[in-house]
């Protein structure tokens, strides 16, 4: 709709010259309806947003690339005179990357009950939020607006498209089953598993105290714990939002999400457990994933984190953590290149690096001497099916 404030302010200016000019009674008359015009149908709108409601709508997730419309629309229980066009400036943010896009949507309120969509970009996976940041109600001439409460926010999951791969797991079978080092009935420190009760010792944490028992036995009562149950395979995802050369790289941080994910999705369907870790701005989040349950719910987390501004936080990350690290395989997913540090982990982990970019048509790996190096062309895995051994 077109703003006519600044030619409707031109026509008053116009009509007060002339009265100067002529000192006609006629122009007085023209220069005063001018003036109340506006004040008018501001008053006539006001009073039509009470009689008017927002509603807005989203799929609650769609896959990364999919088509996704936001539905909005205006119900009136009466048709008013002086509103033309509802207004509403909307935002979505990209929490994951960061990014902001910003549009202005204009419906045409004729009926009793008017309806637009517009598009919703999802190049990118992650959480999106919906913002409302103004919602006003204009008249038919473009002279008024008035606002209109905020509608809710709205979110909306998108998911990673998944890659097809194929799996070789070398020397990974053992009774049918991953080499896992669950250590259920052994003892540990592990406060989210209760092993056993036994009488309090010299020594012994009084946080361990099971108060309640030893109030009823009248004698001090300790409860041991049992470690977190860990896996031979660990997936670590470490992608970020710009290149070494501080570029933005959006597609290739989306890309091995993708990536990531897929490779655990298929663990998962081959009956693996095994954990999966990734970066946010300052941590390292490590999960331990048994079931299709469990996958979603990691993936749920994870898309709702903001990524690092570099590459290789994992690496340093795993590094500082390594005397607790219990996995004995990692797949390391990153961009571009693989960082130097990977080298400097311990001799005793088999390492599988892939690196995914944006350049190339073919598909390369190598052997180097902490394991297999994989590089991997964005283009290339949307076309092909990759197969990893590790």
């Amino acid at each position: 709709m077109v703003d006519n404030r600044r030619g409707y302010a031109g026509m008053v200016l116009l009509s007060l010259l002339l009265l100067f000019w002529t000192e006609n009674g006629f122009f007085l008359a023209v220069f005063v309806l001018e003036l109340l015009f506006p004040a008018v149908l501001s008053v006539l709108l006001r009073s039509e947003l009470r009689k008017l409601s927002f509603r807005w709508s989203c799929l609650a997730s769609c896959t990364a690339g999919q088509e996704l419309n936001l539905e909005i629309s205006a119900e009136r229980r009466r048709r008013g005179w002086a509103a033309g066009v509802a207004r509403m400036q909307v935002s979505c943010c990209q929490v994951m990357f960061g990014q902001t896009v910003s549009k202005t949507y204009e419906m045409k309120l004729t009926n009793r009950i008017d309806c637009i969509a517009g598009s919703i970009p999802t190049d990118l996976c992650g959480k999106l939020r919906i913002r409302c940041e103004k919602l006003e109600l204009c008249d038919l001439f473009g002279l008024c607006c008035v606002p209109f409460p905020p509608l809710p926010e709205q979110t909306v999951m998108v998911y990673p498209a998944a890659f097809t791969m194929l799996l070789s797991l070398r020397d990974t079978r053992e009774g049918g089953r991953e080499r896992s080092q669950d250590t259920v009935g052994e003892k540990g420190n592990d406060i989210s598993e209760v092993f056993d009760l036994r009488s309090y010792q010299d020594g012994d944490d009084v946080r361990s105290i099971h108060w309640k028992l030893s109030a009823k036995t009248a004698s001090l009562l300790v409860r041991e714990f049992c470690e977190t149950a860990r896996y031979d395979t660990l997936v670590l995802v470490d992608v970020s939002l710009k290149s070494r050369g501080g570029e933005p790289e959006p597609e290739l941080a989306a890309a091995g999400i993708a990536f990531g994910s897929s490779v655990s999705r298929e663990l998962i369907r081959r009956g693996f457990p095994h954990g999966v870790a990734f970066v946010s701005e300052n941590r390292l989040f490590d999960f331990s994933v048994t079931d299709q349950k469990q996958f979603e719910d990691v993936l749920e987390q994870w898309l709702c984190v903001r990524l690092p501004e570099q590459n290789g936080m994992g690496i340093r990350y795993l590094k500082l953590h390594e005397q607790g690290l219990d996995c004995r395989k990692l797949l390391y997913v990153t961009s571009e290149t693989c960082p130097d540090t990977v080298a400097e982990l311990s001799q005793e982990l088999d390492v599988t690096v892939v690196c995914l970019t944006g350049q190339g048509a073919k598909a390369d790996v190598v052997k180097q001497e902490h394991g297999w190096l994989f590089h991997l062309p964005v283009s290339w895995l949307q076309d092909h099916t990759c197969r990893i051994f590790f």
